[in-house]
């Protein structure tokens, strides 16, 4: 197996991205915060033990400006610029700024190559509208020819249940099981 070389920083990632040379980074994965006041989430949401008190929102974070269009492009722009020319840009996102997010990606002629469905079962409760239960994950570009490895999990013939595991790890609606989510109330197998 190849050497991979990773490195994960925790900082404004615009500043971050200056230091970086263009075109030299395969893969970029950004889960900007979505501007729904995250910080202020508390006891009784949807986290309960996961929340802000239990550490879940890092020490510093900053909640997204009020203009998500400019931050999205600023923030975008430097990713674009930083990425291979057949890296990849995942983007992780709540449909409350999803247009900002797509009208970015278009302002910036990036390709969208997937649109991903990332479905959880724990949504929070509302009473005026549809309880929110999944993110969107944006796979996009510079050109159409990127790298994606399509058997890096199952091979063709790998089966369960008489069902491709290929086949279904590909599919573009992914789904966070609760044993994931409430460890303590589920037993799971880890990879």
């Amino acid at each position: 197996m190849p050497k991979i070389n990773c490195i994960l920083r925790n900082t404004d990632c615009i500043i971050a991205a200056t230091k970086i040379p263009d075109d030299s980074v395969d893969l970029i994965i950004c889960d900007p915060p979505f501007g729904i006041n995250e910080s202020q989430f508390g006891e009784g949401i949807y986290r309960r033990e996961w929340d802000v008190g239990a550490g879940c929102v890092l020490p510093g974070y900053v909640e997204a400006p009020k203009d998500y269009l400019q931050f999205t492009t600023d923030w975008l722009s430097q990713a674009k610029r930083i990425l291979k020319p057949n890296g990849t840009i995942y983007i992780i996102s709540g449909w409350n700024y999803l247009g900002d997010v797509l009208r970015a990606v278009n302002d910036l002629d990036l390709i969208q190559l997937n649109h991903c469905i990332w479905k959880y079962n724990f949504g929070v409760v509302t009473t005026k509208k549809f309880v929110s239960s999944h993110y969107h994950i944006l796979r996009l570009g510079k050109t159409n020819k990127v790298k994606f490895n399509t058997h890096c999990r199952f091979g063709p013939q790998e089966r369960e249940n008489d069902r491709s595991l290929l086949y279904a790890d590909m599919e573009d609606v992914l789904e966070i099981i609760a044993a994931l989510v409430f460890p303590s109330k589920y037993r799971f197998r880890t990879c």
